[in-house]
C-alpha cells in the first residue's frame, strides 16, 4: 500500500480543519505545517506509525521533557502569513546579486565620516547625504527579497533550535535516537549557514544592542550582503533544509499528538 494525499473535498467533508485546530498546539511554523501535512497524507508503513506512537507516548509520560522541548519550539516561533515550506523550494527564483554596490556605499559612508575630521562642514553634509542614500537603497533591495529573507532568517533559527534539541539530555529511555542522528547530520551539512548568522537576526530580547544592530544593517547593509553570499548555499542544500524542516516538524507534531 502506498501513501496518498487526502483531497480538499474529502478534507472538508470530514471537517478535518476542525480536527487540525483541536490538535494544533504547535508553537512553531515547522510544527504547524508538519502537523497539517501528517493529517493530509496517509501513512501506511506500520513501523513508522509505531515509532510516531512511541515518541508521542514518551512525551505523555515525561512532563519535563515535554515542557523543555516545547520551550525550544516556542523560541523558534512562527512566520505569520509566510509559508516557510513553500519558500524553501523557491530560492532559485532570487536573481543572483552582486555585493559590489553595497561595498561601494560602505566605502563612501566611511569616507564621509573621515571627511568630518578634515573638512567638518563638507563632511557633515556628505554624511547626511550618505545616510539618506544608504538607508533608501537598503529598503529598496530589502523589499525585493523580503519573503526570501524572512525564510532565510527562519532557517537560521531552525539550525539553532536543532542544535539545542541535539544537546538536550532526554530523561530516561527515549525513542529519539534515529531522529536525533538524522538531525545532527543535517546540522553538520548546514553549519556554514550559521557563520555570521548574527548579522541576519536579532535576539528576542529587544535590547539596546538589537536597536543599534538595526541601524548598522540599514547603514552598512550587512544582512543583505550576508544573504547574497549564502543564497547559493541555501539553493544547493534545499534537500537538506527540507529534511531538517520535516524532522523538526515531526518532533513537534509528536508533542501535539
Amino acid at each position: 500500500m502506498t501513501n496518498f494525499q487526502i483531497d480538499d473535498i474529502t478534507w472538508n467533508d470530514l471537517s478535518m480543519e476542525e480536527v487540525y485546530e483541536k490538535l494544533n498546539t504547535a508553537q512553531s511554523s515547522v510544527g504547524q505545517e508538519s502537523l497539517k501535512r501528517i493529517l493530509r497524507t496517509t501513512l501506511m508503513e506500520e513501523s513508522a506509525l509505531r515509532e510516531r506512537s512511541r515518541r508521542a507516548a514518551y512525551f505523555s509520560r515525561q512532563e519535563q521533557a515535554r515542557n523543555d522541548i516545547t520551550r525550544i519550539f516556542r523560541d523558534l516561533g512562527k512566520t505569520k502569513k509566510l509559508s516557510l515550506y513553500e519558500y524553501i523550494f523557491r530560492f532559485h527564483e532570487v536573481k543572483p546579486a552582486s555585493n559590489a554596490l553595497h561595498y561601494l556605499l560602505i566605502v563612501l559612508l566611511l569616507a564621509a565620516i573621515t571627511m568630518i575630521f578634515l573638512r567638518p562642514v563638507i563632511g557633515i553634509l556628505s554624511l547626511v547625504v550618505m545616510f539618506v542614500i544608504n538607508i533608501s537603497t537598503y529598503f529598496k533591495y530589502k523589499a525585493e527579497i523580503e519573503s526570501y529573507f524572512m525564510c532565510f532568517k527562519y532557517i537560521v533559527r531552525m539550525l539553532r533550535a536543532g542544535s539545542r534539541i541535539c544537546r538536550y539530555v532526554f530523561p530516561g529511555e527515549h525513542p529519539f535516537g534515529d531522529l536525533l542522528r538524522e538531525m545532527e547530520q543535517d546540522l553538520t551539512v548546514l553549519a556554514p549557514m550559521k557563520r555570521g548568522s548574527w548579522l541576519l537576526t536579532n535576539s528576542v530580547s529587544g535590547s539596546l544592542v538589537d536597536v543599534v544592530m538595526d541601524y548598522v544593517r540599514m547603514l552598512f547593509h550587512v544582512d543583505i550582503i550576508k544573504f547574497n553570499s549564502l543564497r547559493k548555499l541555501a539553493e544547493d542544500q534545499t534537500d537538506t533544509i527540507d529534511h531538517l524542516f520535516r524532522t523538526l516538524g515531526e518532533l513537534e507534531a509528536d508533542l501535539c499528538i
